[in-house]
């Protein structure tokens, strides 16, 4: 991110929100940060020895995912598949949505999977032969993204 200001030559310290972010004063006028992956939404916030600026708009984080989301248990009919959230940057998670997804053997064509929108699924006689992906939707206060997770073995009986 490029700061461009006044007085950016004294530049001791640069926070996105609580994160201390990376930084290179680049002249008097300008510095470039590094929004840290620890970063929440909010202020950024220059200090130097004599001043500390608040921008007077928050910077927004977008969410983003550090480990995308995993399908635990075993392919199989009669069994339950357990989704993970996954790990996510950015602001705190209000809520998480799940969205089964119904894929061919190759899994490259996958289409949800209507009323399978818990983070569990219990595999009936109609998932045999498929493969099953999960997408993991993540709602902050501010936003939100989606992930999608590898797919499943083959259904077996």
């Amino acid at each position: 991110v490029t700061l461009q200001g006044k007085g950016l030559a004294a530049t001791t310290s640069v926070h996105f929100g609580d994160a201390k972010a990376h930084f290179k004063i680049v002249g008097d006028n300008k510095l470039i940060a590094t929004v840290p992956a620890r970063a929440h939404s909010g202020p950024i916030v220059v200090t130097s020895p004599l001043k500390q600026v608040q921008s007077r708009n928050s910077f927004a984080i977008l969410p983003s995912p550090e480990t995308k989301p995993r399908i635990e248990g075993v392919a199989r009919v009669g069994h339950h598949l357990e989704a993970t959230t996954g790990v996510w940057y950015g602001d705190p998670a209000k809520s998480y949505t799940f969205q089964w997804l119904s894929c061919e053997t190759r899994a490259l064509d996958c289409t949800p999977i209507p009323g399978a929108t818990k983070q569990s699924l219990k595999l009936g006689p109609r998932r045999l032969g498929e493969r099953l992906r999960v997408v993991v939707t993540v709602h902050t206060g501010f936003h939100t993204a989606s992930a999608r997770s590898k797919a499943t073995a083959i259904v077996t009986q």
